[in-house]
């Protein structure tokens, strides 16, 4: 078995096991049996670098294959990094925008991307500012319903319905427009 003769066996060699016994593969269940294997190889790069593997490393395990074989890698890869990227969490923007453009090439697709979430983040403080003083009231006024009133108390909207509510939809609006992007990207990495 390759990388260790303790890991588990690819989707590729299973495959084959299989095809061996019921008869020989045609040439295209070949051929798209192995691009599974390069997408979850793909797939697996995109897991390690989420997991803090630097790019050297990475770049690495793509060096063992061919140009052929590296665009379809990239590709899964790539996508599998699109899809580690919530609009609502800025903490992986920086990295996984900087292995995206590293492994495509795209200066603009980051650009995009990083736009988008800044845009984002100031949609989301204008709908607060805009909002914050109706929706402290209203939570003001269920709180005081349930007995709970004076001038110590700082009602939180985080809580309010009506704000979940507004952050809900502008954060799904956001979030198509993300997989949009990404989507794009992967399309484009397909096409070469």
């Amino acid at each position: 078995m390759p990388e260790g003769s303790g890991e588990m066996k690819n989707a590729l060699e299973i495959a084959m096991e299989k095809a061996s016994r019921l008869g020989s593969l045609s040439q295209e269940e070949g051929r798209q049996l192995r691009i599974q294997e390069l997408a979850s190889k793909g797939e697996a790069l995109a897991r390690k670098y989420l997991a803090g593997v630097p790019v050297r490393d990475v770049d690495i395990d793509l060096e063992k294959y061919g140009a052929s074989d590296q665009q379809t890698i990239k590709a899964s890869l790539v996508k599998g990094l699109a899809e580690g990227l919530d609009i609502r969490t800025l903490d992986t923007l920086d990295r996984v925008v900087y292995a995206i453009q590293h492994f495509t090439g795209e200066t603009a697709v980051a650009e995009n991307l990083t736009a988008l979430f800044a845009q984002y983040q100031v949609e989301l403080q204008k709908a607060r500012e805009e909002n914050e003083t109706r929706l402290k009231e209203l939570k003001r006024k269920e709180l005081e319903l349930l007995g709970i009133s004076g001038s110590a108390v700082e009602p939180a909207i985080e809580s309010c319905q009506q704000w979940i509510e507004i952050n809900d939809r502008l954060t799904n609006d956001y979030q198509n427009r993300l997989t949009a992007i990404t989507h794009q990207l992967e399309q484009s990495l397909l096409s070469e």
